[in-house]
C-alpha cells in the first residue's frame, strides 16, 4: 500500500514553507516525488491507549472514534499490521500526527537521496544543481 494523498501533501507543504525569499536567498525548487516517500517516523500529536481487552476490531474502533480512516491509523501506526491482530492492550497509539520528512543531516538533499530536506538543519536550502544544503541557492 503506498503512502496516502495526505502523506505526499504534507511532504509537499514543506518545501513550499515560506516561498517569499529575497534575490539572493535560496529559491524554491521542487522536484517529482518518488512513488514512496521515505519518511523519517511519525510526529505524533495526539494518542490514546487501548483498554485491557483488544482484538482485531480496536483500530477500526480507534479511528472511527477520532474521526481517521483506518488506513490513516496504520499509517500514524506503522508497526501495526493492516489485519490490526498484532495490537497490543494497554499501549498508547498515534491518532493524530503526520509523517516528518527525512532530513538532510549528511548535507545530501533532493531527489538523489531519498527527497531528504535541508529544512531543520542548520543549511537550510537545497542546491538544485549539486542537491547539497547551503545557506543560499
Amino acid at each position: 500500500m503506498g503512502p496516502s494523498w495526505v502523506v505526499r501533501l504534507s511532504l509537499l507543504s514543506l518545501a513550499l514553507i515560506n516561498s517569499a525569499v529575497a534575490k539572493d536567498d535560496c529559491q524554491p525548487s521542487t522536484w517529482r516525488l518518488k512513488a514512496v516517500a521515505t519518511s523519517s517516523g511519525i510526529n505524533c500529536r495526539m494518542s490514546e491507549v487501548t483498554g485491557s481487552k483488544v482484538d482485531a476490531e480496536a483500530c477500526a474502533s480507534m479511528a472511527t472514534k477520532w474521526d481517521i480512516t483506518v488506513e490513516k491509523f496504520y499509517e500514524l501506526n506503522p508497526r501495526l499490521n493492516n489485519d490490526c491482530k498484532n495490537i497490543v492492550p494497554n499501549i498508547r497509539y498515534c491518532v493524530d500526527g503526520f509523517p516528518e520528512p527525512l532530513r538532510a543531516h549528511d548535507g545530501k538533499c533532493g531527489p538523489s537521496h531519498n527527497d531528504a530536506t535541508c529544512v531543520g538543519t542548520d543549511k537550510q536550502c537545497c542546491n538544485k544543481n549539486t542537491w547539497t544544503c547551503g545557506d543560499t541557492k
